[in-house]
């Protein structure tokens, strides 16, 4: 619902133009991904940035897993679908899990259960989550294939970060 014309608005209520566009390379990726970039990704990765360079250890993730059940319906992770995963509560859930399902929220719990243990989420045999370096801006990301570290669409969160007026 937030996508199309919620991007026109967002994108005239941030004062931007020609260098954000230019930015995400198409008016349809824009169109797509401007709103809950403007939203959840640029201030996410802000704060982690910021938080980072305190020297205190800091994680960024992004949460793009969908369940089996909504492959064919949904194009990608709504915001706050990772909690169920996190708290490995699927049969709380809006659809029924299989085991790919299943596994996944034990990938993602593990991480989190690690975090509380000991401030690190990373150990056993899960991909290394990088901690969070602005210079790096590298992230885990949790997809229908696993856990992977990958860097951050940096072109289109820092055009958009310079509209923020920020402290």
């Amino acid at each position: 619902f937030l996508r199309g014309p919620m991007a026109a608005k967002a994108l005239k209520d941030l004062g931007g133009g020609d260098d954000i566009l230019a930015a995400y390379g198409s008016k349809a990726a824009l169109d797509e991904q401007l709103p809950s970039d403007i939203t959840f990704v640029e201030p996410a990765r802000f704060l982690a940035g910021a938080q980072a360079a305190t020297g205190k250890p800091t994680w960024l993730f992004s949460f793009g897993y969908v369940p089996e059940a909504k492959r064919k319906s949904q194009k990608g992770a709504g915001h706050a679908t990772d909690v169920p995963f996190v708290f490995g509560n699927l049969s709380a859930a809006d659809f029924v899990p299989t085991p790919a399902d299943e596994a996944a929220a034990k990938l993602v719990g593990d991480y989190w259960t690690a975090f509380a243990k000991s401030g690190d989420p990373n150990g056993g045999e899960r991909p290394a989550w990088p901690a969070y370096r602005r210079a790096a801006d590298t992230q885990l990301t949790f997809t229908n294939d696993g856990a992977v570290a990958a860097k951050a669409k940096a072109a289109p969160l820092d055009a958009i970060g310079t509209h923020y007026t920020r402290p």
